[in-house]
């Protein structure tokens, strides 16, 4: 377990992904998937499809670790928030053999910085530290956090 391939998503319009096989960061970013004023209304949902099963060719990932969220601060957010979890579980059914990894907030936090609570600072000096990059965004670190968090939780007993 500890040289499997985990591909952790940070859902949302700014989605944050990361690679990790074994303590190694493989590859990071950030899919764009807002909206925009000349696109159709569906485009932001096969975007999302179209870079998840990139990565999924690319990377062969055995787990796919995801945040899941219990509170939005706005509507919006959640309904976009509810989008991107309904279109990551229809493309799980496609991809057999992979593991899907729900993980709160507050766990992979915890796992990472030490701190449930952790701010978006604290959570990006985390992973800049641990892995010697300059993360890009917010939303990158989350996810990169997210695969780091993925890992210890499978490599304990």
């Amino acid at each position: 377990m500890a040289s499997e391939t985990i591909l952790a998503i940070d859902l949302g319009t700014k989605c944050g992904y990361a690679v990790i096989t074994g303590r190694k960061l493989v590859a990071s970013g950030q899919w764009r998937l807002a909206v925009r004023k000349d696109g159709e209304r569906g485009d932001r949902w096969a975007s999302f499809t179209e870079h998840l099963t990139q990565h999924v060719r690319t990377y062969k990932p055995r787990v796919i670790a995801y945040e899941r969220v219990r509170r939005h601060v706005g509507t919006t957010a959640a309904h976009v928030y509810g989008g991107f979890l309904a279109m990551l579980e229809l493309n799980a059914l496609t991809m057999p053999g992979v593991e899907w990894l729900p993980i709160e907030v507050p766990l992979w936090k915890k796992a990472t910085t030490g701190k449930g609570n952790a701010t978006k600072a604290d959570v990006r000096a985390y992973v800049d530290k641990l892995y010697k990059i300059t993360a890009r965004s917010e939303d990158e670190a989350d996810a990169i956090a997210i695969a780091t968090a993925a890992r210890t939780m499978r490599s304990k007993p």
